[in-house]
Order: C-alpha cells, then sequence, then structure tokens
C-alpha cells in the first residue's frame, strides 16, 4: 500500500498537470464521490405575466382574479379566488413562437352557467411552409362554485397558410352561441363559408358534435348561420 501511494506522489510531482485527476483519483479511493450531491438547476430560466384581471365568473358577489403568464416558452392560465388563494392552473399548447392569449370573452350559457372563452394563438411555424393558428378555449363556471373547473380545447378559429410551391389560404372563423336543440343551454358554434362546428357543455366540459349534424337536432342549416349572424362575438 506504501508503494502504491508513494507512485501517486511521484506522478503528482512529474507531472502537475495531472493534479485535478489525482485529486479525483483521491475521491474515488477515499468514496468522497458518493457523498456529493449535484446542485439542482433553476426550475425556470424566464418568465413574464400579465396584469391580473378581476370580474366575477360564478356570479357569487366576490371577485376572482386571473392573469396568463409564460414560463420557459410554456403559457399559463392562473386563476384565483377571492382571497388570493390559487384554485386553478392550465397550460395551453403552443405550436410556434409568438403565442399568447389576445382575447378573453365571458358569456352565459344559461342563468346558472357561464363560460369563458379564450381565444388563443397558438404561433407561428416557418420552415418549407408557413402556418399561424388560433384556436378556442373553453372554461365553464357554475353559478356560486369554483370548483372541479375543466378546461376544453375548441376548435381553429383563424388558419393562415403558404406553402413552398406558393399555395395561401386564410380563414378567419365567425364565433356564436345559440341554444340549438332547445334544452335551455346555449351551445358554442363557429362557422367558415360552409364548414360549421357546434360544441356542446356536458357535465362541466365541451364536447363537439358531428361536423354534419342530423336534421333531428337542427330544423335547417340557414338556422345556424342566420343565428351567428346574430349572436356572433
Amino acid at each position: 500500500m506504501r508503494s502504491f501511494q508513494c507512485v501517486i506522489i511521484l506522478i503528482f510531482i512529474v507531472f502537475p498537470g495531472m493534479a485535478q485527476d489525482e485529486r479525483t483519483l483521491r475521491k474515488m479511493l477515499s468514496g468522497q464521490m458518493n457523498d456529493n450531491k449535484k446542485k439542482a438547476p433553476k426550475d425556470l430560466i424566464y418568465t413574464a405575466s400579465t396584469p391580473r384581471y378581476y370580474f366575477d365568473v360564478n356570479n357569487d358577489g366576490k371577485e376572482e382574479s386571473f392573469f396568463f403568464s409564460s414560463e420557459d416558452g410554456k403559457d399559463w392560465l392562473t386563476i384565483k379566488d377571492y382571497r388570493g388563494r390559487e384554485i386553478y392552473r392550465y397550460r395551453f399548447i403552443n405550436v410556434g413562437t409568438g403565442a399568447n392569449v389576445y382575447r378573453v370573452s365571458l358569456k352565459w350559457v344559461n342563468k346558472n352557467t357561464s363560460v369563458a372563452i379564450f381565444h388563443y394563438f397558438e404561433g407561428r411555424t416557418q420552415y418549407l411552409d408557413k402556418r399561424g393558428t388560433s384556436r378556442l378555449y373553453f372554461l365553464a363556471f357554475q353559478k356560486g362554485q369554483l370548483k372541479n373547473l375543466k378546461m376544453s380545447r375548441g376548435p381553429h378559429i383563424w388558419d393562415e397558410y403558404l406553402d413552398h410551391r406558393k399555395h395561401y389560404h386564410r380563414r378567419n372563423y365567425k364565433i356564436g352561441m345559440f341554444d340549438y336543440d332547445l334544452d335551455g343551454k346555449r351551445e358554442i358554434t363557429v362557422k367558415f363559408n360552409t364548414i360549421a362546428r357546434v360544441y356542446r357543455l356536458s357535465k362541466g366540459e365541451w364536447y363537439p358534435y358531428p361536423e354534419r349534424p342530423g336534421r333531428e337536432i337542427y330544423k335547417s342549416d340557414v338556422k345556424i348561420y342566420d343565428a351567428l349572424e346574430n349572436e356572433s362575438f
């Protein structure tokens, strides 16, 4: 053992540039390598947030608040109750650069239920083709309740596309609400030309109807288009 230590000392004297390797070897022999714990990296590198907005989302006479934040390129919604306690947090799905929530609408579904409609620009992508899209997100609130909130990812309402062959299209959908099936709850519809997509609230979440709904639900397609002209926002 003494001869082995002499060899290590001799190597350190002859090759002073190997000092770091010699110290590492000593730690390995003594078992100290396992005691060193790496420092955990910081959770976030970049954060930014909007001002806090206040409104009574569940119609209980007390103002809740919400704000949007960007954390390392991920977009979040945070909702707090009237005491400032966090009650809900949701991450939007972005697909490119420049993503952000650019509009929020609060609408009544019926006398006991409202819905916050978030207009979210998903970002721009650019490689061989260029594209930018916006999508709706729906969050329903029951009167006097703030439990079991569920965000629903809705349809596209904006689509701009240019491919490498110079084909270009732009679709800007109209958005409206109307009680199509006369069940006392208003549905959400988006429309572009002859395309109409309908979303209906069920158990706190919004579900799409078939893209071409049957006549048993809608008396005529004209009803959809007329309602959108009168109820769009």
